[in-house]
């Protein structure tokens, strides 16, 4: 059989074209005796090898500063623990209390107090011992730290106490020199006032807390309460107060609760950045009298209950820059009657009548009102809400 001369393969001798490659095959092919093509191995195509991105040689300085940094960092480390270790083992504990009176013969009409400290908590009490000195102070300071073994208070505060002239001075700041950075730390003064002397008292506190805690019977000429940053909290029933009440917290929060107390000045509850929350039952002014309470950054929750004589006319001005203002009141229509007007920028308004009120806009006033002695009330918020809750029957 014939050869295709094309590819090579054999071919049937009575084909003109080969049937695998379909070239034409010669009658001369036909007859000769070719050898056949050898078909030429295929060569697989080698694997690409991926594009591998050289780094940059690192130069020798740049290897030197790395280790340098590594070394300076673990040097860092090392000493940071062990003087760690050494406050540790150096930590001391001091509880410490110290004790200032004042007692005279003969009090005065008006005892004044003046009380500071820069960093501490303020609180004030009565006592209703007949023999008790007419002031006592309680200094307390307790610390655990390091390196204060056999030191005290006056190691690490300057203390001042003036108690021979018209106004009692007592003031503790910490001593720069001897002010330690960390460690565990409570300061507090506790002023204690015998029932039955009429005070006048100023506590401030820059950074700390302040409370005051005023008895039946007991008689406060005129009381300031300030903190810087802390809270205050102040309670007072069946007291006399003969002029106002201030009670400013720069930052933080103000609870404030009257009961039964008679007030023949104003009274000024603000805050800057802190809620406030003020509770008034039956109480009594022997003045016409403003109430100025003021949250600018925070909510205002007043809660009034009056079913005995009010005594003269309440002017209150409550505002929330940003809060919202919550007013839940109760009265004796025969003794009190109320109006509030609201005003808010961004929020809104809801009265809500459980009897003897009805609502004209933003107004909401009892249906006895004007008589005998009035609360006047002016709501005022920029962003929050307002709502009062009344009831006069």
């Amino acid at each position: 059989m014939p050869y295709c001369s094309n590819c090579g393969e054999e071919v049937p001798d009575d084909v003109k074209f080969c049937i695998y490659c379909g070239a034409r095959i010669d009658i001369k092919e036909r007859k000769a005796e070719q050898v056949p093509v050898q078909p030429q191995p295929q060569v697989k195509p080698q694997p690409t090898t991926p594009y591998e991105k050289k780094e940059p040689p690192v130069h020798k300085k740049q290897k030197s500063h790395r280790v340098l940094a590594i070394v300076l960092i673990f040097i860092i480390v090392a000493a940071v623990s062990a003087f760690g270790l050494i406050a540790l083992v150096m930590m001391e504990n001091i509880d410490d209390t110290n004790y200032y009176y004042y007692n005279p013969t003969s009090p005065s009409s008006v005892e004044k107090f003046e009380i500071y400290i820069d960093t501490g908590s303020i609180d004030v009490r009565f006592t209703n011992v007949a023999t008790a000195p007419v002031a006592s102070i309680k200094l307390d300071f307790r610390y655990f730290g390091p390196a204060v073994e056999g030191q005290g208070i006056e190691d690490f505060f300057n203390i001042y106490w003036r108690n021979t002239t018209d106004v009692k001075l007592f003031s503790v700041t910490h001593k720069i020199e001897s002010w330690i950075f960390f460690g565990l730390r409570e300061h507090r003064i506790t002023v204690t006032l015998r029932k039955g002397v009429n005070f006048r008292l100023n506590g401030t506190t820059n950074t700390g807390s302040a409370s005051a805690i005023i008895p039946n019977g007991a008689s406060i000429d005129d009381l300031i309460l300030y903190t810087n940053t802390g809270s205050i909290d102040f309670s007072a029933t069946g007291s006399t107060f003969s002029k106002d009440i201030q009670l400013t917290a720069n930052t933080g929060s103000i609870d404030a609760d009257l009961t039964d107390c008679v007030v023949g000045g104003d009274i000024i509850v603000q805050t800057n950045t802190g809620s406030i929350d003020f509770d008034s039952t039956d109480i009594r002014h022997t003045q016409n009298s403003d109430w100025t309470i003021s949250a600018n950054t925070g909510s205002v929750d007043i809660n009034i209950v009056q079913s005995k004589t009010l005594g003269a006319d309440v002017s209150a001005a409550v505002s929330a820059n940003t809060g919202s203002i919550r007013v839940d009141f109760e009265g004796e229509e025969s003794l009190v009657c109320a109006k509030f007007g609201a005003s808010t920028s961004t929020g809104g308004i809801d009265f809500d009548d459980r009897g003897g009120f009805s609502e004209s806009g933003d107004t909401f006033t009892s249906d006895n009102y004007p008589a005998g002695y009035n609360f006047d009330f002016t709501l005022i918020t920029i962003t929050g809400s307002i709502d009062v809750d009344a009831e006069n029957s």
